[in-house]
């Protein structure tokens, strides 16, 4: 498949990948403990396989409309955070989890949701904003350093 036909094929479907693959996510996070056999047995690469459409999506219609909304915007700037506070937050609510009760399953992970999002946003507003301006203002590369490396080695 040629990349125009790629790129339409980005265009023409986004709704449905982007629909599908987020309620298989959800799904593995529900169904999959971290003790369970087939997740510590490999079954986590299912989520890193899952996340592939929405990679493809993204490189190859990045102004997708479904891709450029409030909501997925939000998460993109405080990724870094959510990505550094979750493993601790997830892991201190832990002990609150009880086996084969999926009301509680429910309640623990969306507590475990809320949580970090809370906390990433505090980050992002109280310590990453401002080490950001910092940065700006003593300076630095305002062009990234890939990009400096091509401009050298075409003089």
């Amino acid at each position: 498949m040629d990349g125009g036909r790629l790129r339409e094929l980005g265009r023409t479907c986004p709704s449905f990948t982007l629909g599908a693959t987020l309620i298989l996510l959800r799904a593995v996070a529900l169904f999959f403990d971290a003790s369970d056999f087939v997740w510590r047995r490999g079954g986590f690469v299912a989520t890193d396989l899952l996340c592939t459409p929405l990679m493809g999506l993204a490189v190859l219609s990045p102004s997708q409309p479904l891709l450029s909304q409030g909501a997925l915007r939000w998460v993109g700037r405080r990724s870094y955070g959510i990505y550094v506070y979750h493993l601790p937050i997830f892991l201190a609510l832990e002990p609150w989890k009880r086996k084969h009760d999926w009301l509680n399953l429910f309640a623990i992970s969306m507590l475990r949701l809320s949580v970090t999002l809370v906390v990433a946003g505090l980050s992002y507003r109280y310590l990453e904003r401002p080490i950001l301006r910092l940065k700006k203002w003593f300076g630095g590369p305002q062009v990234p350093l890939a990009e400096r490396a091509a401009l050298a080695s075409v003089h």
